[in-house]
């Protein structure tokens, strides 16, 4: 049996502001994050299906991942769902793992109990979290033929509600997917500032503090050759007053102007404090051991919606 897997990460961030999949988070790249979940013995091999923003994602990928060109990407997700399951077919893969460029805390422990429902005679195998069956998910290659015959902004879902044989395992981490600068901070604790804005928190941070340290001991050095040691502590004291006073200064400003849109007062920032809010609960409720639980079969009448079908709204913006 070959397994082969495919990270989706085609879509053009639009509300991110930026390409989301190279947002760093954990001290690498979204997408990489989710290639390494990948990483598997039981995986063969891993493609990352492209889109917009291709050529910098594919700087961010290292020689083992394989590129895949979705031209159709503007179509929805299913025209990356269809590109991955051409790519594996050509492989002659058995199975194909599906993962979202923006799952952050997916972890490659739960790929693995997903691989382990499908060998136990599961047709697919999909993540249940937030009463929802989605990403990430392995198909059968029997479904290879069914993902092919997706349009448009249809999820996965679709060919799960379509047979019984489906095992769900459970993964409160996939519940977190970014989609604004609101939600990587939720997780990482810090603003996602422009490049304006963050070299302007840098240089209130470090630079200040090192100007008028070395300011200080400038003037220290004069006057102590000028009037002594006894009087050094007058200039010292007096450029640290000043260097607080303009850090300070300075400080209120980046504060103002480290999120543009995001002011006081603005709508936005209610509209997202619930989204806020959830992320930050996951991801303070999930760890490694809270997605142990082993697969379960599913029933018709429960919720077979794939990640995207669930976040309707989200499915161009992949």
């Amino acid at each position: 049996m070959k397994i082969v897997a495919a990270v989706l990460a085609a879509g053009a961030s639009r509300r991110f502001g930026r390409p989301k999949q190279l947002v760093p988070f954990g001290g690498e790249p979204l997408v990489r994050r989710a290639v390494a979940a990948a990483r598997l013995l039981d995986i063969e091999a891993t493609a990352v299906v492209l889109g917009a923003n291709a050529e910098p994602v594919v700087q961010a990928l290292d020689e083992r991942v394989v590129p895949i060109r979705n031209p159709s990407w503007q179509e929805g997700i299913a025209s990356s769902i269809r590109t991955a399951v051409g790519w594996a077919e050509k492989q002659h893969a058995t199975a194909l793992v599906l993962l979202l460029a923006d799952q952050p805390l997916v972890a490659s422990t739960h790929v693995a109990r997903l691989i382990a429902a499908w060998r136990g005679g599961a047709v697919a195998a999909a993540s249940a979290y937030s009463g929802v069956l989605g990403a990430p998910a392995i198909f059968d290659a029997r479904l290879f033929a069914e993902l092919g015959t997706l349009q448009g902004d249809d999820g996965a879902g679709k060919i799960l509600r379509w047979h019984a044989n489906i095992a769900a395992v459970a993964c409160a981490e996939a519940a977190v997917d970014i989609d604004t600068r609101a939600d990587i901070e939720a997780l990482d604790g810090r603003p996602q500032s422009s490049d304006r804005s963050g070299a302007r928190a840098r240089l209130v941070k470090f630079g200040l503090p090192l100007i008028g340290f070395m300011v200080g001991a400038v003037a220290g050095a004069t006057v102590t050759h000028a009037v002594g040691l006894a009087s050094i502590a007058v200039p010292t004291l007096l450029v640290g007053a000043l260097t607080v006073t303009a850090w300070r200064t300075i400080r209120r400003s980046s504060r103002r102007h480290a999120m543009p849109g995001h002011e006081e007062g603005d709508a936005a920032t209610a509209s997202s404090q619930l989204r806020t809010s959830m992320i930050r609960l996951v991801a303070t409720k999930a760890s490694p051991s809270s997605g142990s639980q082993g697969p379960s079969a599913i029933d018709r009448g429960e919720a077979h919606a794939i990640h995207d079908e669930a976040h309707p709204s989200r499915r161009r913006d992949r």
